[in-house]
């Protein structure tokens, strides 16, 4: 007689699927019902919703409380959930029902200890690398090369500078967040100076070649702040015989995080906002010291419009990746460029380790005038014959710049063209209706 096969096979798989479910859950009995995490919380893993349960309340102890951030004397206080910091909980999860390498048999048998369990973090990057970008500019300290004192011809000596290091700051913090730590240290890189006090008493660079400055207004805290860390970085800059100097090689990208603020700066004739304004101004104050030095310009190009702190001519635009002010050390020996701003003005100077033979004076001559012209935006809702100016114009120029050496008496004994220069004009608009009146009549009949 046959046996009928359909119901013994679902017997056994009724009884291997009970099987292995008892298996398991008698591992789930035989494990300490708590982990301990990194931050020495214990966790239940009864079930998962319980476990869920706890990694909430975990969540909310680690990464809902202040952390203290501490370089040196500063603090600030971070919060892990607002910079996007959450604990991974399907990662965690997978951890505790991962089952025990040596096998159910083995395990059942070992009494019940608590299991150790590394606390998952999954975190945005470009949040916390934000926030750490701005207190990166309250650490940020520029380098000071070695330089020249104008006074008293002796020698300042360097200091190193000090920026956050971004990438171990913030893994510091993601070990004190899992920890449960109330604090984490940043990381400080200390950034050399370019020029030491012992490279310049070897060159004997203690003869001024010139000295320029310009002048600002101080209360414009942006454009100050800007003008002073540019000259800052320019302080000590020493060039060989025969080496170009870069102005945007030097003074680096002007980014918020490196410091650099938001100030007035000319876009295409226009005064606008942005971050490194004023920089221009340290540029063009030193194009003119390197004119009065004697040195070779490789690169340089005038602003959109005349500018107020210096003459027509006598300006060096710059914009970082784009347009740089460049010059040769054409002299046979050593130069050194310092920097100093005092009150409203700020001055660059020329070292040499010899005197010059002769001495330079700068030139300009205004060649032409460019008029300015009128734009016209038509309106037609206005009446006829009324106008309103929206922009007042101005004439433009075009500038010669020439450097002249003198003798000892002053007398002229060569002269150079260094720049032709054009300053466009800047038309004025004005706004009127332009319908001719013999329709404008036909229009209001109607």
């Amino acid at each position: 007689m046959r046996q009928p096969i359909v119901p013994v096979a679902a017997l056994l798989c009724a009884c291997v699927f009970l099987g292995y479910g008892m298996a398991h859950w008698l591992v789930w009995a035989r494990l300490s019902r708590e982990v301990i995490t990194g931050g020495g919380t214990k966790l239940p893993i009864d079930s998962e919703t319980s476990f869920l349960e706890a990694l909430d309340l975990l969540e909310a102890r680690l990464l809902e409380q202040p952390l203290q951030l501490i370089a040196g004397e500063q603090t600030w206080e971070l919060i892990g959930s607002q910079l996007g910091v959450q604990i991974d909980r399907l990662g965690m999860w997978h951890d505790v029902a991962a089952h025990p390498p040596e096998g159910y048999l083995a395990f059942l048998v070992r009494p019940r200890q608590p299991r150790y369990l590394p606390i998952r973090l999954v975190y945005d990057e470009e949040t916390i690398n934000e926030r750490l970008a701005e207190i990166g500019q309250e650490i940020w300290r520029p380098p000071r090369n070695a330089r020249p004192d104008p006074q008293t011809r002796s020698i300042v000596p360097e200091e190193s500078g000090q920026e956050l290091d971004v990438p171990a700051t913030r893994a510091r913090l993601l070990d004190a967040w899992r920890a449960g730590e109330p604090r984490a240290f940043a990381v400080i890189k200390t950034v050399p100076p370019g020029t030491t006090a012992a490279a310049l008493r070897s060159l004997g660079l203690r003869h001024l070649l010139a000295s320029f400055s310009s002048y600002f207004d101080p209360a414009q805290e942006g454009r100050v702040h800007n003008i002073t860390m540019a000259a800052t970085l320019l302080d000590g800059t020493l060039l060989l015989p025969g080496e170009v100097f870069s102005f945007n090689t030097v003074v680096g990208p002007r980014t918020v995080e490196r410091g650099f603020r938001a100030a007035p700066e000319i876009v295409n004739q226009e005064m606008v906002w942005g971050v490194g304004g004023g920089i221009c101004q340290v540029s063009s104050t030193l194009y003119n010291a390197a004119l009065l030095s004697g040195l070779q310009i490789v690169e340089r190009r005038p602003h959109s419009r005349p500018l107020g702190y210096i003459g027509l001519g006598r300006d060096a635009t710059v914009y970082y990746g784009a347009i740089d002010f460049r010059f040769a050390n054409t002299h046979s020996f050593p130069i050194l460029v310092s920097s100093e701003v005092v009150g409203n003005r700020v001055t660059l100077s020329i070292w040499g380790a010899n005197e010059l033979s002769v001495m330079y004076t700068v030139v300009t001559e205004e060649s032409e005038i460019l008029p300015a012209g009128e734009v016209i935006e038509n309106d037609p809702s206005m009446p006829i014959g009324e106008s309103v100016l929206l922009k007042e114009g101005q004439e433009g120029r075009r500038v010669e710049t020439w450097l002249v050496a003198l003798g000892p008496d002053g007398s002229e004994i060569w002269r150079q063209r260094v720049s032709q220069d054009v300053y466009p004009p800047q038309p004025s608009v004005r706004r009127q209706n332009l319908t001719p009146p013999s329709l404008a009549e036909e229009i209001s009949s109607l």
